[in-house]
């Protein structure tokens, strides 16, 4: 079976290599308190990680730095989500909008925020959360943020911080990269959510 332009891998299909990449997704961190399905009934990885198996050794490398910027960053949980939606809408990647909104709701993005984000507008958040969104941009737009705003989120997040803002949005830049070329399909029936207002998650 494929799953757009790739098999679509089934565990037991999977060399050495490839089951050590699945072990490390599906057991590791994202399987905690997960807010959308991590694989199918039959185990195969939903999302980029499928993408991933097409080249465990680089696979393996890039879900370490996510798992590392998701779960042990010095970013608050928070903002890092907020960083995913923003280049999730730029780089039209509706797989990392449908899997990240969740998960953003529940540190606190409200669906006002979240609607904004949607559309491309940044939402009313404090000075620090700003200065982060415009470096966020400035990488995205690949132009120079200039000293001024470096130093901005120097004094908000520290030196640490503003690595992680870049890292994280030229991870999920690569990632949905990778899914539009794979053309990774969203899971079936779900709408494209790039396409269509936030609802209330009830």
């Amino acid at each position: 079976m494929r799953r757009g332009r790739l098999p679509w891998y089934h565990p037991d299909e999977l060399d050495e290599a490839q089951r050590e990449l699945y072990d490390a997704v599906v057991s590791g961190p994202r399987s905690h308190n997960r807010r959308t399905p991590l694989t199918d009934a039959q185990g195969r990885i939903l999302g980029p990680h499928n993408a991933m198996l097409s080249h465990p050794a680089l696979g393996n490398a890039l879900q370490e730095i996510g798992a590392g910027l998701r779960f042990g960053g010095t970013l608050p949980r928070r903002l890092f989500e907020v960083l995913v939606l923003v280049t999730a809408v730029e780089r039209d990647a509706p797989y990392e909008w449908y899997a990240h909104a969740p998960i953003a709701r529940s540190h606190g993005v409200s669906d006002e925020e979240l609607e904004a984000l949607r559309q491309g507008r940044d939402p009313e958040v404090d000075a620090d959360e700003a200065a982060a969104l415009a470096l966020a941009r400035a990488c995205l737009d690949h132009t120079d943020p200039g000293d001024a705003l470096v130093q901005r989120v120097v004094d908000a997040y520290g030196r640490e911080g503003v690595t992680e803002i870049v890292t994280t949005v030229g991870l999920y830049d690569l990632i949905g990269t990778l899914m539009r070329v794979w053309d990774h399909p969203l899971p079936d029936g779900v709408e494209d959510p790039l396409r269509h207002p936030v609802t209330h998650e009830g």
